[in-house]
């Protein structure tokens, strides 16, 4: 819980080798961006006592329960959230208004706990361990990994995994200069003609900033990316 003038709880989520997503939600939010309760994203900025701005994007959301008003505040990398945990205190700024300043005390034990399981199970997909020790950083995505893949290859992906709801995850390798050495897709039968749609178009790109060691020198790194398509 993060208290001020209203008292508010924040939710950190993701998946390993993904982007980070932190929710933040109240029973009333002052300055709500217009359009809560729709699905319109706006873009803003989280903000540390230390003048440290994290570009993000907003997707207003509604909860039930006591706490009905939630944003949720995507495309946060592993090193972003361990920086807002270290500070005291952090605002959301957007166009229309703002969120906070929100106490951070709470998210310390959080962030160490997803950093330790993220590193667990990248490590066991083939993440070089240095980048997790202190000092080291994993890779960071260029770009949304969401949008890798253009908007015909994931359906052609959908279409090939035939089903109406379509839910895949990839794995990449990022070697030392930041590209895709290797591909896969993880959990699913009919592996080798969706690994070869969805992984194709990645080798040899550029897409992420190398992961490091402690004393900074880039290691592999691994990240993960969905293909997601859903029909009503």
């Amino acid at each position: 819980m993060a208290t001020g003038e209203v008292a508010r709880f924040l939710m950190l989520e993701g998946e390993p080798g993904g982007g980070l997503r932190l929710v933040i939600a109240a029973k009333e939010m002052p300055r709500w961006p217009k359009g809560l309760g729709g699905s319109q994203a706006f873009p803003a900025e989280i903000v540390s006592e230390a003048k440290t701005a994290v570009a993000v994007t907003g997707f207003p959301r509604r909860l039930s329960g006591e706490l009905p008003n939630a944003v949720t505040l995507s495309s946060l990398t592993l090193g972003d959230a361990i920086a807002l945990a270290e500070a005291p205190a952090f605002s959301v700024r957007f166009k229309s208004g703002s969120i906070g300043p929100l106490a951070s005390g709470g998210m310390h034990a959080g962030v160490q706990a997803i950093h330790a399981c993220i590193a667990e199970q990248l490590i066991a997909l083939g993440a070089d361990p240095a980048q997790f020790e202190p000092g080291g950083m994993p890779a960071v995505p260029l770009s949304d990994p969401e949008r890798w893949l253009s908007n015909s290859q994931v359906y052609e992906i959908a279409r090939a995994a035939g089903g109406v709801n379509v839910n895949l995850r990839f794995k990449v390798a990022i070697d030392l200069q930041g590209k895709v050495g290797s591909c896969a897709l993880l959990s699913e039968s009919n592996a080798a003609k969706l690994e070869a749609l969805g992984c194709k178009p990645l080798f040899g790109r550029v897409l992420a900033k190398p992961a490091t060691d402690k004393q900074g020198r880039p290691v592999v790194g691994v990240l993960t990316f969905p293909v997601m398509v859903f029909r009503n």
